[in-house]
């Protein structure tokens, strides 16, 4: 049974939500080299782990013929992590709003901790 490994990775990808530039800074290489892995039949074992890792998925259970088509099972087991964006937002607050916000956001007791910094 051939695996063309460029095309299960590809799939992978698409559904990570990731953009092609992030996968190419997790893996350290450039974005032209990831859509030239979306195009290979084989691949090197230890690019096989870097895109793993990246992927949160376990790309080697495709030659074992222990593959199943269950996602959460196909993730490698220490790298079960809730997928994260970073979301940056930038609003305007008089003082008493931003001191309320802050307080809401860290805790009674970080918000003082990092008052007692500021001032």
């Amino acid at each position: 049974m051939a695996i063309y490994i460029g095309k299960i990775i590809k799939e992978v990808f698409e559904d990570s939500g990731l953009s092609v530039s992030e996968l190419a800074r997790r893996i350290q290489t450039t974005r032209q080299n990831v859509y030239g892995i979306f195009e290979r039949r084989s691949i090197d074992t230890a690019l096989l782990l870097r895109l793993g890792e990246a992927l949160n998925y376990d790309f080697f259970e495709h030659f074992t013929g222990k593959s199943n088509n269950k996602a959460e099972e196909n993730l490698i087991p220490f790298q079960k992590k809730e997928k994260r964006r970073k979301v940056v937002l930038q609003i305007e607050l008089d003082e008493e709003k931003q001191h309320e916000v802050l307080k809401l956001a860290l805790g009674d007791t970080a918000y003082h901790a990092l008052k007692k910094q500021l001032n």
